[in-house]
């Protein structure tokens, strides 16, 4: 799936595959008026579909193309969290906290 930078992008894109099916089975309907043959409508109709997907298709992968990788993050250090980064170390945790509930602990 592509990854779009920014709300205004991904509401284009969710607009632009909703609004396809209609216009495609406006196109079918229109053809269907114009030529009085079923078989001529839907093959429009399908044609059309899959042209907007494939440009839609095509517009995402290049904007995905286009999109740097965010930069590993090294995280050293007692504590040191990395966000978004690539650990490929061990993880180790030592935290001690009272159990939430009196019961949990068996007393």
């Amino acid at each position: 799936m592509a990854r779009f930078s920014s709300w205004r992008e991904t509401h284009q894109v969710a607009f632009l595959t909703t609004l396809t099916v209609p216009v495609s089975v406006a196109v079918s309907v229109l053809v269907n008026v114009w030529t009085s043959a079923w078989a001529w409508s839907i093959g429009a109709g399908v044609l059309l579909l899959t042209s907007i997907w494939a440009v839609l298709a095509w517009r995402a992968a290049r904007e995905q193309a286009a999109t740097p990788a965010p930069p590993a993050v090294e995280a050293s250090g007692p504590g040191a969290v990395a966000i978004g980064g690539d650990n490929h170390g061990p993880i180790q945790t030592s935290a001690q906290a009272p159990p939430a509930r009196p019961e949990a602990d068996g007393g």
